[in-house]
């Protein structure tokens, strides 16, 4: 039944009403007990929110390990044509033109992986108040000189462990809605708090997925037109937008939705007073210890000198492709189409091989698990694992320690991961 507070507000409840008897079987009294159930409604909404998530995420995982895959075919495709035609400028313009479009493409499906909470993430000590005043010193410059654009830190000396490049996009997704939100406001403003946060246990059951603890709280607020009550449920779905037709995706929330949740974290939303809205970050501290550098990584594509790479990835085209594309590097390469075969040909030829490249999820044996079985043969074998769409924590647990590249990879990204790899081990 719907009952009313003294106050005046409504909740839900559950009302048990029980007859007493006299002796001779005559109802005398009842007696009512009534239970509140806003909170139990809380719950249920939430476990119902999460299956729908859970089974949005499980689709996006199958699609992206798909679409990835063809994109790495694409893209190492692409990269062997502007090598062939050096002396046609023209065709190399528009060779660039589709590689944009590409890596593009594939930015798209990193979200949708984030989102899923299946993308490859790299995780390490950040300090959250220099994070946070790095990436809006680069935002800053691309808002218009009419929005003011605040930061106010109440605690430097707080860290988070976490991924750069994910967190980095998932504020700088924010900050975008916030500006598309004061097209139309007076004195438009996005301030980006941080604080500490203590989350008590109240807290923790009513917010899915965290634990009591230490957070740091990001808060990104604008003074925009706000959100409705009626979308507040949807706004971390994919594809689900308020935006007109070309000016959103739909994707930025569900992206930050997964990264987040990825981190250990929570993410909420609600409307700001008088107007706007407030979107807030919880992510677990942890304690202070060596932090990651932020620097960016050099574009630049690194020659082999002669080593023997075993390439293993199920998919005929990735597989080729990317033969072809270690032989231009300079590298010897042997090939197999699946974790059985790459033990054979490893065994085969164990004293010519210098580095093992494997793909993850390939049928009768994956790449993990005849990681595991090559260690067998040679415990000091060097590898690396690039993979559609699997994340960290789905390979096996003695070989989480490898170093894993997601498709579609740049050349660059490609080279440099091999050399150093390989470098080490002549170290």
């Amino acid at each position: 039944m719907i009952n009313r507070k003294k106050n005046g507000e409504f909740y839900p409840a559950l009302l048990t009403i029980s007859p007493i008897k006299d002796k001779v079987g005559k109802t005398t009294h009842y007696i009512g007990i009534q239970q509140n159930l806003e909170e139990i409604e809380h719950l249920e909404n939430q476990f119902r929110q999460s299956q729908k998530m859970e089974a949005i995420g499980t689709l996006v995982g199958g699609i992206a390990h798909d679409f990835n895959n063809n994109l790495a075919g694409i893209t190492g495709n692409l990269y062997l044509a502007k090598k062939a035609a050096k002396s046609l400028p023209d065709v190399i313009k528009r060779l660039d033109t589709v590689e944009k479009l590409s890596f593009g493409a594939a930015a798209t499906i990193q979200q949708l992986l984030a989102f899923s909470r299946k993308g490859i993430v790299q995780m390490h000590p950040l300090s959250i108040s220099s994070f946070l005043k790095e990436t809006i010193k680069l935002q800053r410059v691309s808002l218009p000189e009419n929005i003011s654009l605040e930061m106010q830190v109440n605690d430097t000396d707080m860290q988070v462990k976490g991924d750069i490049n994910q967190l980095q996009q998932v504020l700088m997704n924010l900050i975008n809605n916030a500006f598309d939100a004061l097209q139309e406001s007076e004195n438009p403003t996005i301030e980006v708090k941080l604080d500490r946060f203590q989350a008590d246990d109240t807290f923790a059951t009513l917010h899915q997925g965290i634990s009591a603890g230490e957070y740091a709280r990001i808060s990104v607020i604008d003074n925009g037109s706000g959100i409705k009550a009626e979308h507040i449920e949807h706004v971390f779905e994919p594809f689900f937008t308020t935006k007109e037709q070309g000016k959103g995706t739909g994707l930025g929330l569900a992206m930050a939705y997964g990264t987040v949740k990825t981190h250990g974290g929570y993410i909420e939303i609600k409307a700001a007073e008088p107007t706007g809205t407030v979107v807030q970050i919880y992510l677990p501290l942890i304690a202070t210890g060596n932090v990651v550098d932020m620097g960016a990584k050099e574009d630049q594509v690194i020659a082999g000198h002669g080593e023997t790479i075993l390439l293993v990835d199920d998919n005929d085209t990735v597989r080729e492709t990317a033969s072809d594309v270690l032989e231009g590097l300079g590298y010897k390469v042997f090939t197999a189409e699946d974790g059985l075969l790459a033990i054979e040909a490893y065994r085969l030829h164990r004293d010519q091989i210098d580095l093992v490249i494997l793909d993850v999820v390939m049928p009768r044996l994956g790449g993990a698990e005849a990681l595991q079985e090559i260690r067998c043969i040679n415990p000091d074998v060097k590898a690396l694992f690039a993979t559609g769409y699997d994340k960290l924590s789905t390979l096996a647990a003695p070989v989480v320690k490898e170093k894993v590249i997601s498709k579609p990879f740049a050349i660059s990204i490609l080279s440099q991961a091999i050399r150093d790899l390989l470098d080490q081990a002549r170290s």
